[in-house]
């Protein structure tokens, strides 16, 4: 009965067979590979992204992939590895390892992982101060992206870790804890959300005392949040960006009525969500029709304007997380049109930048965007609009999506526009054939550990110890 249980609840996540990949710009500077970065229990591979002739004191983005991926790949394919040498910000990759779950997915849906200094978490934990030491990151602007699974592992990062990451991203995510076990998995890609203990759906306070229970000591302002998702995802239904959305808004004590929309550049509606008028979004919910389970590359550039990543004067000393230190209100405060400077103002702070949620239509202005190419430059046809790639697939990593999608299109990427990656939760070897056997494995094999080899990443790869 166990196989039979197994077998129905993982077969049902995975149905798309992956199609041509189109290459997006990356750099041949290629990703580290780092061992020895603390005990790690999570057992995960650490990677990372440093530019060359880095400063000292800039930010930091973890990057999660989606099952099937690797950290280089989605690295490259997300748009991010370009945009870390145009905006100065170094990039961690956690890579999932095969033994402890064959379709390389992180294993969000384990109360283990959603543990504060426990498993994967501890592991990214370990990773952030590794690059604190190593690279002189911030500690106080760091910040986490994921897709897929590593979107819905990104969830369990922002809530068990706040005092940590400063904001993330979530694409094509899940609601934190919406289950805590394998079992309930599939509930909650289909957006069935658990019944509170009255047997009703979980009230917005309810979801969001979920994330508070994760760190009940955390005294200080929650992560703001930036929820992006394809309408057209059957694979992880877009009522979990709502659910998700309701949770993060009712955990920095706003409602979940949106305070503006705006068009997006690259192709749908944005919705935020402040706590005062003026103030920086503390969650932007962002929807794209006719998209399925999809990564637009040209994403990359408006969640680095909302969490304020850009190219500072000084080499690195101001800047800072849109909201700063008072969780997103940063407003004329962030530096106006200069964007903070060595005050650390934040480049999401809002006045004339147009940084951060604010950004509007443009994804940005162009002080927002930098080098990257923000604002309204930044978007155009670049990953396509809602009804296709683009031709030039642009965007501002440089990289295509021509199209396409880099991992093929998928359910509806092709024809709206792309993305990095088209599978369920991130998967890119699956299809209607396999699914079966390859999921059910997930179960008998994701709670094996190895000796931790570095391996399972593509493209140049050097190695510190």
């Amino acid at each position: 009965m166990r196989w039979l249980v197994s077998l129905t609840l993982l077969s049902s996540a995975c149905g798309v067979t992956p199609t041509g990949e189109v290459p997006t710009t990356s750099s041949s500077q290629g990703l580290e590979a780092v061992t020895g970065f603390g005990s790690n229990p999570g057992n995960l591979l650490m990677y990372r992204f440093v530019p060359v002739g880095l400063p000292r004191g800039r930010p930091l983005v973890v990057l999660l992939h989606g099952c099937g991926e690797t950290a280089t790949s989605f690295s490259t394919s997300s748009g991010f590895e370009a945009l870390a040498t145009q905006r100065q910000v170094a990039l961690l990759l956690p890579q999932q390892q095969f033994i402890n779950n064959v379709q390389t997915c992180f294993n969000w849906f384990d109360a283990a992982n959603q543990t504060r200094n426990a498993g994967e978490m501890l592991s990214i934990s370990q990773m952030v101060d590794r690059m604190v030491t190593d690279q002189g990151s911030d500690p106080q602007r760091v910040y986490v992206a994921g897709f897929s699974a590593g979107a819905a592992a990104a969830a369990n990062v922002l809530a068990t870790m706040p005092d940590r990451f400063r904001a993330g991203a979530i694409a094509a995510g899940i609601a934190f804890k919406c289950t805590e076990s394998l079992a309930g998995s599939t509930a909650c890609l289909n957006g069935a959300m658990p019944t509170n203990p009255d047997g009703g759906a979980r009230t917005p306070a309810e979801r969001a005392a979920l994330v508070r229970a994760a760190f009940p000591s955390y005294p200080g302002p929650p992560p703001r949040v930036s929820l992006w998702h394809g309408l057209s995802d059957v694979f992880v239904a877009p009522v979990n960006s709502q659910q998700s959305m309701q949770q993060w808004t009712a955990v920095h004590g706003i409602d979940q009525t949106a305070d503006g929309t705006s068009v997006i550049s690259s192709g749908g509606t944005r919705s935020v969500f402040r706590a005062a008028a003026g103030s920086d979004a503390l969650v932007e919910l962002n929807e794209v029709p006719a998209l399925g389970h999809s990564w637009r590359t040209a994403w990359a550039a408006d969640i680095a304007d909302f969490f304020g990543l850009r190219v500072e004067s000084d080499g690195g000393a101001g800047g800072g997380g849109a909201g700063g230190a008072a969780g997103g209100t940063g407003g004329a405060a962030g530096g106006g049109a200069a964007g903070g400077g060595a005050a650390g103002g934040g480049a999401a702070g809002g006045g004339a930048s147009g940084g951060g949620a604010s950004g509007g239509a443009a994804g940005g202005s162009a002080a927002g965007g930098g080098a990257a190419g923000g604002g309204a430059a930044g978007g155009g046809a670049a990953g396509g609009g809602a009804s296709g790639g683009g031709a030039s697939g642009g965007g501002v990593s440089g990289g295509g999506v021509s199209g396409g999608g880099v991992s093929g299109g998928g359910v509806a990427g092709g024809s709206s526009g792309g993305g990095s990656s088209t599978q369920p939760m991130g998967c890119s070897s699956c299809s209607s054939v396999n699914a079966p056997g390859l999921f059910a494995l997930v179960l008998l094999l994701r709670r094996r550990r190895s000796s931790g080899q570095v391996r399972g990443a593509t493209g140049p790869l050097r190695c510190a110890r």
